[in-house]
């Protein structure tokens, strides 16, 4: 093991050493023959390349941490269908050896130390000290990013900040041993802090850090610090001086923090243009983006993975992550589509109906023997009667490739087909909200889609959080409404036509017959709209009672806000909502074949609040410990 280490260490030096000469495959404008003597050299030759390290496979890719940690084993959507390997994580089954953990440690540190490599580089580059400020405060916002998603991935990891590249400083930093997550938080601060003191306060560009960037991640580094030790966290963790500081103030520097951001930025008038391609460079709304380019180099992941099922070029693709029916189901609550969400299968009989209960669906809306929308509804189309829009943002209800094919006659027409690959199954329905062009121009792993790692909606429903706590629920409705009004619709139907007398009926397509196509149907659906109730959507007086039940609704308005965006774990860990949440999931709220039902078997908060140290960082770095709740040994811990 010794000698393996070893060279290890030496292709780590080597790969160190010549960092100002060598390609970086993340990206696209490095070469071999760059000098990077000056500040400007630096930015244009090197910075670029900080910024692909985020869109690292492992990092903020869709299939990166989003899935891996912070959408996983929660109640939005379940299991994946595969990659095989990320089971275990959705199912709590992982350990110290799982890959996924392995290579998502290597990823952190590689792009951290490039980012430090990157500082030193900077530090002893000529030019302008107002452009040095500029790419040093980049590159420290981008260290920060990555070391704030570490301490909530591991706790107590090495904190390498080193900006010296020689052969002794790495062989140091490669036996480093965990720092505590109190320093970690500090160091994250510290970056914090300088950059936002020397980034403009907007970048022009959503994809490179800025001022308010800086100012919003400090505001949630705060938050996320009141995060009890039960759950993994600091509790307030401690000063520069070493003292204690209290859950309180961190909610106050938490407040400070994001008050300045109120007012900067602005929702979207559409919900869907957040996530639009075509509106990156004019979003009103999206702080600070991991940005990705069309390409096999700099292309996004986001949308193959969680989407609608079908090939990749039409507007669908892998759709390995099925959707948690009862998640889905809060979208159709206030409409009263549905008046209780839990949901079972049918077809397992096994499954106690006074703990697995059928969903309470109102009369007409939903066939109980199929779990399927009803004929009329089917017809109608659903969304006829769905006010808030994320819920047709978020949840795909069709088969992607199917309707594709149908269309372009590559697959058997008829109407019947047709029909039934438009509204899905309830038990089939997908995630959905980084929606693909349909035909799409890109491969599997190439899209333009970026990823909001910052957007206003999530300040303002922080915002709430932060206000209930200190003040009471009364000052968090007003942040609740804003994002909970945004998207909704002016008009609905509230209740199945009745076509009685009309000459017209609700009759369901054949092989051979097309039944009432939506044409006919549209003036009856015109002349029966609503005005959409915004009270229904507003935050109740139950809801406000108190600061319980507010901090309940304030997290059912992020997961219909945010689902699919990577906040969701960290949202319940911090509020200490994690294991009651597991505990919640049942049999069948997702597709039957993830076996999310076991979940609760497996799940231990004081283990799967943190995932382990992974062991082949273990079995190389003698001063490295693992965390007390993965130790299966009488060694030191922490």
């Amino acid at each position: 093991m010794k000698k393996n280490k070893i060279s290890l260490l030496l292709v780590t030096c080597i790969m160190v050493l010549t960092f100002t000469n060598c390609d970086d495959i993340t990206s696209e404008n490095n070469t071999r023959t760059a000098s990077f003597d000056t500040l400007e050299e630096l930015a244009s030759g090197r910075l670029p390349s900080l910024y692909a390290n985020l869109r690292s496979r492992s990092l903020f890719s869709q299939a990166g941490i989003p899935a891996s940690w912070s959408d996983a084993g929660i109640d939005t959507h379940g299991g994946t269908l595969f990659p095989q390997e990320f089971n275990p994580i959705y199912n709590y089954t992982y350990d110290s050896g799982t890959m996924i953990i392995e290579q998502t440690w290597a990823e952190f540190y590689k792009s951290i130390k490039n980012a430090n490599a990157f500082i030193g580089q900077v530090n002893a580059a000529s030019g302008d000290d107002a452009l040095r400020e500029s790419l040093i405060g980049q590159a420290r916002f981008i260290r920060a990013m990555l070391y704030f998603e570490m301490v909530k991935i591991w706790g107590n990891v090495p904190l390498i900040v080193s900006e010296d590249i020689s052969l002794d400083t790495v062989l140091e930093d490669s036996e480093a041993s965990n720092a505590e997550a109190e320093d970690i938080y500090l160091q994250v601060i510290s970056d914090l802090e300088y950059a936002k003191a020397n980034l403009p306060f907007k970048s022009g560009s959503a994809d490179v850090a800025s001022g308010a960037a800086a100012q919003t991640l400090l505001g949630k580094v705060y938050l996320q610090m009141t995060t009890s030790t039960a759950f993994g966290g600091v509790e307030g963790g401690v000063d520069a001086s070493g003292n204690a500081v209290s859950v309180n103030t961190r909610f106050e520097q938490a407040k400070a923090e994001l008050t300045g951001i109120l007012g900067q930025y602005e929702l979207e008038t559409n919900y869907s243009d957040v996530f639009s391609v075509e509106a990156e460079n004019a979003n009103s709304e999206v702080i600070f983006a991991v940005g990705f380019e069309a390409g096999p180099q700099t292309g996004s992941d986001w949308g193959d993975w969680i989407g609608p099922w079908g090939n990749c070029r039409h507007g669908g693709c892998f759709s390995a992550y099925p959707i948690n029916i009862s998640f889905a189901f809060q979208y159709l609550i206030p409409d009263g589509l549905v008046s209780a969400t839990e949901f079972f299968t049918s077809t397992n009989a096994s499954l106690d109906p006074d703990l697995y209960p059928l969903p309470n669906y109102t009369d007409g809306f939903f066939n109980n023997t199929t779990i399927r929308l009803s004929n009329e509804l089917l017809l109608l189309g659903i969304e006829n009667f769905v006010s808030d829009v994320r819920f047709e943002h978020n949840v795909a209800r069709f088969h992607a490739q199917n309707l594709v094919e149908l269309a372009d006659g590559t697959q058997a027409s008829n109407p019947l087909a047709i029909f039934n690959n438009q509204e899905v199954v309830t038990a089939r329905w997908q995630p959905w909200k980084f929606h693909k062009p349909n035909p799409n121009p890109n491969q599997g792993g190439q899209g333009d889609i970026d990823f909001p790692y910052l957007r206003y909606a999530d300040v303002l429903l922080l915002m709430a959080e932060i206000e209930n706590e200190l003040i009471g629920p009364g000052a968090a409705v007003p942040y609740v409404e804003e994002v909970a009004l945004r998207p909704l619709k002016s008009q609905v139907l509230n209740a199945i036509p009745d076509l009685t007398g009309t000459g017209v009926s609700y009759i369901v397509p054949t092989v051979d017959t097309p039944g009432t196509s939506r044409s006919e149907l549209q003036p009856f659906i015109d002349s029966n709209l609503e005005s959409v109730d915004t009270n229904l959507f507003m935050v109740t007086p139950e809801e406000s009672s108190s600061k319980d039940t507010m901090l309940d609704r304030i997290l059912l308005e992020r997961a219909k806000e945010l689902c699919f965006e990577g906040k969701r774990k960290d949202d319940l860990i911090r509020t200490g909502k994690f294991t009651e949440v597991v505990n919640s999931i049942k049999f069948g709220q997702v597709f039957n074949s993830v076996a999310t039902d076991d979940i609760k078997l497996n799940y231990d908060q004081a283990k799967h609040v943190h995932w382990p140290i992974p062991f082949r960082e273990l079995s190389l770095n003698p001063n490295l410990k693992q965390n007390c709740a993965y130790a299966n040994s009488g060694g030191e811990c922490f």
